[in-house]
């Protein structure tokens, strides 16, 4: 890839709508073929016309689990509660904005699971078509941007499970990422009006309220972008804060404890210094996680409530930590083997089809070497697209980096990562 084929200051195009909308179609049908493809084969698979060893099986109808139990609550007049399925009472173990959608979908169809599927299939289909366009829109004039083609279709395909078989909250993470992405690519503040400001930190308290990390990256780059700009900062910060406030302040008094969006961190410093091997997540932590009913923790997490329980989680993890620190920095450096050279599986069924384990393990080494090259190659300043790549995707891992990490959460990612390999 040549420097040349980007655009060399997108911050200074002055009618960026109107020159998006009309150089968008290349990209758009080319993402909506690969699209449309992957849902071809996905559907092929529902339909066992294909399986393996090509396909996993197939868990749309996930809708995220206990993003799906508390947008039921919802529904049935229990407010934002019980996250496992079992009424155990008010919770703030995931944060609210997709399960608050998810219950406005449910009231769409009258609580239809099967269409509210669909919907949310069609949802992740749209999202993955948005983001593609997004990613190959850059590369639209190259003289051989066939060769995008064939590396977003390869890249597609080796992570077809996340992006058509299984639903979660990267249906709605990969979006907002690609979005912020794009507002620090494109958007200079110093040029826009207040009202304008006023939305942008609308749509941060928004990504925050859908994922405490992304919030975290928009405003680490809010502020960096801003730094002359102490008026900006206050505004578009205050702005979120606004928008992000009511529901910590509601959450926790319901809760019992002090709940900055979500409530479970002190349980993921937990699962990955004590109940893990590795630090990194994987099934084997399905037999303690209070997710799954019949476990020792899934009877805690109900006797005690979801405020004692997580300060339980939080003793036990500090005392792991003062008897064996060392582990910590060990397991950190499996997250970030894992996130940039050796992809670790999720499920050990991955190991026995180990070729196309082998697959997600080149594509991982070839996008860690295509950032190893940008970063010696590119010119400096360097092109906004990519440095906003490089900046929004590495501050969105570094959290789950240094706490709890699988390849799910690099999900959200995916199209950064796509666009700098």
């Amino acid at each position: 890839m040549q420097h040349s084929t980007l655009p060399q200051k997108p911050g200074s195009q002055t009618s960026f709508p109107s020159t998006i909308l009309t150089n968008l179609l290349w990209s758009f049908l080319v993402s909506f073929l690969i699209v449309n493809v992957g849902l071809i084969v996905a559907e092929s698979a529902r339909s066992e016309v294909i399986g393996n060893p090509w396909v996993d099986a197939d868990f749309t109808s996930h809708l995220g689990g206990e993003y799906d139990f508390i947008a039921i609550a919802i529904r049935h007049g229990r407010g934002f509660s019980d996250p496992f399925g079992r009424e155990t009472g008010a919770t703030g173990w995931m944060p609210p904005l997709v399960p608050y959608c998810l219950s406005g979908l449910y009231l769409l169809v009258a609580d239809n699971r099967e269409i509210v599927v669909i919907m949310v299939q069609f949802i992740q289909a749209t999202s993955l078509l948005f983001c593609l366009t997004a990613v190959l829109y850059p590369f639209r004039k190259h003289p051989q941007r066939w060769i995008f083609v064939v590396i977003t279709s390869l890249s597609v395909a080796v992570h077809f499970y996340y992006l058509f078989q299984f639903t979660h909250d990267h249906v709605v993470l990969m979006v907002l990422c690609t979005l912020v992405w794009l507002q620090f690519s494109y958007l200079k503040i110093k040029k826009l009006r207040t009202f304008k400001e006023i939305g942008l930190g609308v749509f941060g308290g928004m990504a925050a309220l859908a994922s405490p990390v992304l919030g975290f990256v928009w405003s680490v780059l809010t502020v960096i972008e801003n730094r002359t700009r102490a008026k900006s900062i206050f505004l578009m910060g205050g702005v979120s804060l606004a928008v992000v406030a009511p529901w910590v302040v509601v959450n926790s008094i319901r809760i019992g404890m002090f709940c900055p969006i979500k409530s479970n961190a002190a349980y993921e410093l937990w699962q990955a210094q004590v109940a893990d091997d590795d630090g990194i997540v994987d099934t084997k932590l399905s037999r303690v996680h209070p997710y799954h009913q019949g476990n020792p923790d899934a009877k805690q997490y109900s006797d005690l409530g979801e405020a004692e329980f997580l300060k339980l989680k939080k003793q036990e993890w500090q005392v792991a930590m003062r008897n064996h620190p060392l582990d910590y920095f060990e397991r950190t450096a499996n997250r970030m083997i894992a996130a940039f050279v050796w992809t670790v599986p999720y499920r050990d069924s991955e190991l026995v089809r180990s070729w196309r384990l082998n697959m997600k393990r080149c594509w991982t080494l070839l996008v860690t070497a295509s950032v190893i090259f940008l970063l010696v190659r590119l010119p400096s300043p360097m092109n906004p697209l990519v440095r906003s790549a490089l900046v929004v995707g590495l501050l969105y891992l570094t959290p789950y980096l240094l706490v709890s990490y699988y390849e799910r959460y690099d999900t959200a990612v995916f199209p950064l990562r796509l666009f700098l390999f």
